[in-house]
């Protein structure tokens, strides 16, 4: 008895050792190419005011597209394009009011302009620290411009939307 148990507990050993050792020899490598370049996606860039903008132009340009391209919509005052709220504002029915007072002033010009029959643009203005809005003209060949007395596009573009959109396109590119 005492022999099967000193035979059992050196199988055991030998098992374990032989267990142990194997485990150990297999390790898998690394790409290190790879994880250097997920590190360098997780490091802190700075961006500058100039990048942020050109971006939020190209973010309203599309928008802009989106009504072009879509002239037929249905009548609603806000929608959701490309991510961002967008306000569709009306000159002839009351005053417009918005809790920012650079909106409000910004669709007072709009207004002025459209009364006065000059020509206007698309505009970006930063609001505030975390939201732009592209404002921009509503084409009157399209049905928001005649039947729903539509004038204007206000587009609301969120800062940090901005920067992760632009991050992720450039990740996509490589």
């Amino acid at each position: 008895m005492k022999n099967i148990i000193t035979y059992l507990s050196k199988s055991v050993f030998y098992l374990f050792s032989i267990l142990f050792i194997s485990s150990c020899g297999n390790v898998k490598r690394v790409d290190t190419t790879e994880v250097k370049a997920k590190m360098e996606e997780y490091k802190i860039k700075r961006i500058s005011d100039t990048s942020i903008v050109e971006w939020g132009n190209e973010e309203g340009e599309k928008i802009a597209e989106f009504f072009t391209k879509n002239p037929n919509l249905e009548c609603q005052d806000e929608y959701s394009v490309e991510g961002s709220l967008v306000n569709l504002v009306s000159f002839g029915s009351g005053k417009f009011s918005h809790k920012n007072k650079l909106v409000n002033q910004l669709v007072e010009a709009y207004q002025y302009s459209y009364e006065t029959q000059q020509a206007t643009g698309n505009n970006l203005q930063k609001i505030d620290d975390s939201t732009f809005v592209f404002s921009f003209p509503i084409p009157e060949k399209t049905m928001i411009f005649s039947k729903c007395k539509k004038h204007l596009v206000l587009a609301f573009i969120n800062k940090s939307k901005l920067i992760k959109d632009h991050n992720s396109e450039k990740s996509s590119q490589k």
